[in-house]
């Protein structure tokens, strides 16, 4: 099956057994814990593209860089940040915000022009941002040459520009310099773009100094935005005299900027075209960028709602499978909605972790509040479900720790108890030491909330431990659930590798109950030799219609959280 990441397409081989790696250069892809960071960019092919394919929509990155080339400096590329820092490899990543994409029609050069084709954004440039690619054409002696220079560091601002100062206020001036060339611009301008240089930055407040104030307000409403000219990844094309649409067409395709589609036209090449951005070409539709809303029904819903299908037109096409979810959001109506659908997928036998975070200043609120990180995850009460409660480095929990805990889960092997991992941090929101163990730690720890200590080696996991509520004991076989998170791991993949195997035996000669039994108890006893469980039975075997049906129990290793003397 292929796999693209970034750019490059591999192929990758069916998955056989239950604990195959697959390695791509320096990256591993692990078969079972792989990781989606569901978060709001301004750019980037949204979840909801009209027709977007699973495998088209959730994208494979190993690299931060490239993530920003995609999404913009975004939740996406903050949580991706975190998560490679917690040791992931390749991170799946879906944009929740509901983009449009620009669109425009180019005309032909008849007598009477008619339209020749559409162009319209690649993906990475959906969105307000694909506006900004700017189109030239002109002719010399019946040669037509066509240049598209697309933009790069586009940066939204988070005020409306005035025309009487110099200063604009953005999302963040990560990768702009002082002397820098930029252009300054909107969904309401018609005219060209402003251009102007930067004469300083103030890289505390996100603000920067051009060189003339603006020529317009530009207004956040119309989605102002700041960006450079790409003229390194600028396409230029000089087509003989008897060059078609179709080859200007299918040039244009070849490259990664715009798709062009054709239209009805008279035959001849288009018309001499000054240059122009895209969301000036006469009738053309501009892309937007708004933010995924958090409110219920909203993009963040939207896309749970869809994500069964997705997940599995995904897994069709590249052999992986979603297991691990960083949803970047601290609201806690956005959570609820994805517990259920871990709910719903761990019915339909695809287990889900959810790794979650709460806002800034959430852990310091009284306890009553429904806000606080012990009462969500009492109201979370679920082992599919990881409550990261304290942010860390001057960043809340569900931007900062929760998504590098989701890149430490996704690096390690499911035996790895994640319990005293270390955790790279400059700074944590509140410290939780030796000195208020028992007075803030432990009750935290009782209504499962996932915590960083601070010790005299730094920082560090004070115990792998999820929402479930039950502590009594670490695997609780009435429902099948652990409040520890290596124990939800273990039995998850144990079950997933026995259904994967047993799946083998389908259209098998005499193939029945007792020969099942028999299968099973192989591929248990074959866990128990690598140390994943101590102890299992098959329970029960029997044919019902055309299936038969086999019961496992098992009970995973124990867990050593702790370890201390008398």
């Amino acid at each position: 099956m292929p796999l693209t990441l970034e750019g490059k397409t591999y192929t990758v081989p069916g998955v056989y057994g239950t604990v195959e790696i697959i390695n791509l250069g320096s990256n591993a892809l692990p078969v079972f814990n792989t990781l989606l960071i569901v978060g709001s960019a301004k750019k980037g092919v949204p979840y909801n593209k009209s027709g977007g394919k699973g495998y088209e929509v959730i994208l494979p990155f190993s690299s931060l860089n490239t993530v920003k080339e995609y999404y913009g400096v975004s939740d996406i590329s903050r949580a991706f940040g975190y998560a490679k820092a917690g040791g992931a490899g390749v991170v799946y990543c879906i944009n929740a915000a509901s983009l449009t994409n620009a669109l425009a029609t180019i005309k032909d050069n008849a007598g009477v022009p008619v339209n020749a084709f559409d162009v319209y954004p690649r993906d990475n440039f959906y969105g307000s941002a694909g506006n900004d690619i700017s189109l030239t054409m002109s002719t010399n002696t019946s040669l037509l040459t066509l240049t598209i220079i697309p933009p790069k560091l586009t940066k939204f601002l988070t005020a409306d520009a005035s025309t009487s100062s110099p200063f604009i206020s953005l999302g963040d001036v990560e990768g702009l310099a002082v002397g820098m060339a930029v252009k300054v611009y909107s969904n309401a301008i018609t005219s060209a773009p402003d251009a102007v240089t930067i004469v300083s930055i103030d890289t505390v407040n996100n603000q920067v100094e051009l060189s003339a104030n603006p020529t317009a307000a530009f207004a956040t409403s119309a989605w102002a935005r700041l960006f450079v000219e790409d003229t390194d990844k600028q396409a230029t094309k000089t087509f003989t005299a008897t060059a078609t649409v179709t080859d200007v067409i299918n040039w244009i395709n070849s490259g990664n900027i715009l798709t062009a589609d054709r239209k009805t036209y008279a035959g001849v090449k288009p018309t001499t075209l000054a240059k122009v951005y895209l969301q000036n070409i006469a009738s053309a539709t501009k892309g937007t960028s708004p933010a995924a809303t958090e409110t219920g029904g909203g993009d963040f819903d939207l896309l749970a709602a869809l994500a069964p299908q997705l997940f599995e037109e995904m897994t069709n096409y590249t052999k992986q499978r979603v297991r691990l979810i960083n949803v970047v959001s601290s609201k806690a109506a956005v959570h609820a909605v994805y517990k259920a659908l871990a709910v719903t997928e761990r019915a339909a036998g695809k287990s889900l972790q959810l790794i979650l975070g709460c806002a800034m200043g959430d852990v310091f609120l009284v306890e009553s509040n429904a806000a606080h990180p012990k009462s969500r995850a009492k109201v979370l009460n679920s082992d599919d479900c990881i409550l990261a409660g304290m942010g860390k480095d001057g960043k809340a929990a569900y931007l900062s720790f929760a998504p590098f805990f989701a890149g430490l889960m996704s690096a390690q092997s499911v035996k790895r108890n994640l319990t005293n991992d270390a955790v790279d941090a400059q700074s944590v929101e509140k410290t939780f030491g030796e000195f208020n163990k028992e007075t803030a730690t432990a009750g935290y720890l009782a209504n499962g909330v996932l915590l960083i200590g601070t010790g005299k080696n730094g920082y560090y996991i004070i115990q792998g431990i999820n929402t479930y509520q039950n502590q009594a004991t670490i695997w609780n076989t009435d429902d099948k659930k652990s409040y520890l998170i290596q124990q939800r791991q273990i039995v998850d993949f144990v079950y997933e590798g026995y259904k994967n195997e047993m799946e083998l035996g389908v259209g098998a000669d005499g193939y029945g109950p007792s020969v099942a039994s028999v299968q099973g108890g192989r591929i248990l006893k074959k866990f128990q030799d690598d140390g994943f469980i101590s102890d299992w039975e098959i329970v029960n075997a029997y044919q019902e219609g055309n299936a038969v049906i086999t019961e496992p129990q098992i009970n995973p290793i124990d867990a050593v959280d702790f370890v201390g003397f008398n």
